[in-house]
């Protein structure tokens, strides 16, 4: 059952096309790149259905918030840029030398603009063997 808001369905309406529109408006904006499409296909993208978002803010809180744990490393990460979200300072270590996301400008420009925090981001990563420490 729908509910009208006090017969004020023309305003909701008019409201959920603007901010259609600005969403549109932001996507269009928004620099794009293979790496940013293929991490947000597969990781929501820092999204509302990120799942590892709220995981990686509990976990920010649970640090002690602040500065407290500002640098991280996020071994086994492939692709998944969304601690950046949340860390300002964060190296990434995986084994694929396929990996493109941690140059990408699109993905620069995406994590400025969708970050959690007011320092600048920095992104590392390392194409290493993280399962060994021997390399």
């Amino acid at each position: 059952e729908r509910a009208t808001f006090g017969g004020c369905d023309a305003l909701v309406n008019e409201l959920r096309r603007m901010k259609r529109a600005a969403a549109s408006t932001a996507a269009a904006a928004a620099p794009r790149s293979a790496a940013l499409t293929a991490y947000k296909r597969n990781y929501k993208g820092g999204g509302d259905d990120d799942l590892h978002l709220a995981l990686f803010a509990a976990a920010r809180r649970c640090a002690g918030g602040g500065d407290a744990g500002e640098r991280v490393l996020y071994p086994g990460c492939h692709r998944h840029v969304t601690a950046s979200l949340v860390w300002s300072d964060v190296t990434y270590v995986d084994s694929d030398k396929r990996v493109d996301v941690f140059d990408d400008a699109a993905v620069a420009a995406y994590v400025a603009a969708n970050r959690r925090y007011k320092a600048p981001a920095r992104m590392r990563f390392v194409c290493a063997n993280y399962e060994r420490l021997d390399g």
